[in-house]
């Protein structure tokens, strides 16, 4: 039964209002940490919330304001290490990079461990009716994944462009291995 009853209601793992759970995190950083995962696709640990070991953001992995290459708009840049030393390139809203330099301006880096991380995001879903058994802070990765495809489509990409993308920016890179976050 709770099996069906997660289906019925949650046909996704992607949080239906991301904007509103970052807005239910109380905490600055741990808020600031979700939104990079909603916006970009990192995993955690490009976040600064590795399950294991330490991986925060700094001033090195800020890049600057440049263009999304998808919809050609401003954007913030970073480069982060995610799952196996892997670094990528990600793109954000110019308003969430210049959140993130300042952050990393008055505290040097941007960093939680990964379990406080996860209780505030599955609190924040909690206290906005978002949550659901297994979708923690990876329903932000996937959030991102399907909002991203969406735009890369209307940007006037194929579905398989923008498929190869969006698996690109989430690290997969095998249009293959990212059809589950479009479910």
């Amino acid at each position: 039964f709770v099996c069906h009853f997660f289906i019925l209601l949650f046909s996704s793992r992607a949080y239906p209002d991301p904007a509103g759970l970052y807005a239910a995190i109380p905490d600055a950083g741990l808020r600031l940490q979700a939104k990079l995962m909603g916006e970009t696709g990192c995993r955690t640990e490009g976040v600064g919330a590795p399950a294991r070991g330490s991986n925060p953001l700094t001033a090195t992995n800020l890049l600057g304001l440049g263009t999304d290459p998808v919809s050609g708009a401003a954007a913030g840049r970073i480069v982060v290490t995610e799952k196996g030393g892997k670094r990528t390139e990600h793109f954000l809203t110019p308003e969430t990079y210049l959140e993130l330099e300042a952050h990393i301006a008055e505290h040097g880096q941007l960093v939680s461990p990964y379990r406080t991380f996860l209780r505030a995001v599955e609190g924040a879903a909690r206290a906005t009716g978002q949550f659901a058994p297994g979708r923690g802070t990876h329903g932000l990765k996937h959030s991102f994944a399907q909002t991203r495809m969406n735009e890369a489509i209307g940007e006037g990409l194929s579905h398989e462009e923008a498929k190869q993308v969006v698996a690109n920016e989430i690290a997969h890179n095998r249009m293959d291995s990212v059809d589950v976050y479009f479910r």
